[in-house]
């Protein structure tokens, strides 16, 4: 490369519209601007573009959040940038979906196809999930592959001096994948780019809307030069107000008391939850510990401590046995001043032992099966099980401005989701069919609903002369 080429190789790093133009002829349109086809690009991909070229430029919000449906021309934008960082930069790409014939049928050949079309093509070669310059094949190429959770480790060994990290069909990334892909984010230069359809209203992609660490970016379909026929299309099936309509047109998520595709609706909302954000003594008032022990779906073993106004998640841990369960149980207690009576632990499967081992101490604890499914009646509306009962009170508990120690884990409140069964009972989506959904694990929500198993209504007259702090 002589010096003249390394001058516009440079340039090309610092400028992705100087290169998309000298590569394929194109230039961003203006707003307002009629849109040319095979000359332009539309406003709302240069505003992409923009992002990543202010991200690499000066290092400012290097993940961006894209809430898109149909009109974009996500396929073709993603493409572009894809191909861009490969040419201008030593790099790794690892571009990923939940769906594989989204990610192979479409956004996959789309970069080949957009490739091919290049002069220097001859200089990559592609796989069925690789694509690579030959002549640094280990350092320089980009890859895709479809996200499980069941391997979100599957990431661990992305290093490079370049990383960017693509999610399509972001909704619903699995809460072990992003954890998983936070280690490949400590690299100076790196680009995390998540874009996806605004379905849930819960979940990481939801919550980085809210984040002032991501560039969030979203364009109406009534504002894309693509979009007339199929907005249209979507006010002729639902209706404008509808929220179909509000999500596909408008690319809003959803409101939270809308029923999903299941029947299914958000018990607590967002608005419910009231936080203390400064660490509280615990507690002069009589206490529930629950004590969840976890036992599937990579659960983890949560302690969660609840008075009459605050509730605390305590500890938790994703590896557990009876007798190491039964240990920190027992240390809680002690240090929180809370009474046999008022410790409760899940009495399912392996987990009885825990009770076996305290009783062995002399600590009487209260053992319950979580899935007693005997129909219960909380003030008057009936329940399908004890679990729709419980997490019933638990959200009157919250209306009534009572608080939580402020934990991200909290956020699993949001996730539950409940219905009406034909006999009128209050049924709260299974833990099978939220893992179905792609949600996480509620642990802590299902640790938080348990401790309205007594009631504590009645301050009680034991006397705590020691006062304690709580920490994680």
């Amino acid at each position: 490369m002589d010096k003249k080429e390394l001058e516009i190789y440079k340039l090309y790093q610092k400028d992705p519209f100087m290169w998309l133009k000298d590569m394929y002829g194109l230039v961003p349109q203006n707003k307002g601007e009629e849109f040319i086809k095979g000359k332009m690009i539309s406003w709302q991909q240069a505003e992409i573009f923009w992002a990543i070229k202010e991200a690499v430029n000066w290092n400012w919000l290097r993940q961006i959040s894209i809430k898109s449906w149909h009109s974009v021309g996500k396929s073709v934008i993603l493409s572009y940038i894809i191909i861009w960082y490969m040419f201008c930069f030593k790099c790794k790409v690892w571009l990923t979906a939940p769906d594989s014939q989204l990610l192979f049928d479409v956004l996959w050949a789309e970069v080949w196809s957009q490739l091919n079309k290049l002069p220097f093509k001859d200089l990559f070669d592609k796989t069925s999930d690789h694509l690579y310059l030959k002549e640094d094949r280990d350092w320089r190429f980009a890859r895709c592959k479809t996200g499980k959770k069941e391997n979100p480790e599957a990431l661990a060994w992305l290093h490079s001096d370049n990383i960017m990290l693509i999610w399509d069909e972001a909704s619903w990334i699995p809460e072990q994948i992003f954890e998983a892909w936070a280690s490949n984010l400590t690299w100076h230069n790196y680009l995390f780019i998540l874009i996806g359809n605004p379905l849930r209203n819960v979940g990481y992609f939801y919550n980085t809307f809210k984040n002032k660490d991501w560039r969030n970016l979203s364009f109406s379909t009534l504002d894309s030069p693509f979009g007339w026929d199929y907005a249209e299309k979507i006010a002729n099936q639902y209706w404008i107000e509808s929220d179909e309509y509000n999500r596909r047109v408008l690319w809003n998520f959803p409101r939270e008391d809308i029923l999903d595709d299941k029947g299914y609706v958000q018990l607590i909302m967002e608005s419910d939850i009231k936080y203390i954000h400064q660490d509280e003594s615990l507690y002069w008032e009589r206490k529930i510990l629950w004590v969840d022990c976890a036992w599937a779906w990579k659960d983890k073993s949560t302690w969660v401590i609840r008075d009459n106004n605050k509730a605390v998640i305590v500890w938790y841990e994703s590896i557990s046995d009876p007798k190491s369960i039964a240990n920190k149980t027992l240390t809680i207690m002690k240090e929180f001043w809370v009474e046999d009576e008022d410790v409760i632990i899940d009495n399912f499967w392996a987990w009885a032992n825990v009770s076996m081992e305290l009783a062995l101490l002399w600590i009487r604890v209260s053992p319950i099966y979580v899935w007693d499914s005997k129909e219960m009646e909380y003030k008057g509306q009936k329940c399908k099980n004890l679990r729709a009962k419980l997490f019933r009170q638990a959200k009157e508990w919250l209306e009534w401005w009572w608080l939580l120690a402020y934990r991200d884990y909290w956020k699993e409140l949001l996730t539950i989701r409940y219905k009406r069964t034909l006999k009128d009972e209050v049924l709260i989506m299974s833990k099978e069919d939220m893992k179905k959904a792609w949600y996480s694990s509620p642990d802590f929500a299902d640790a938080f609903s348990m401790t309205f198993y007594q009631d504590i209504t009645e301050i009680n007259d034991f006397d705590y002369s020691v006062q304690t702090t709580w920490s994680l």
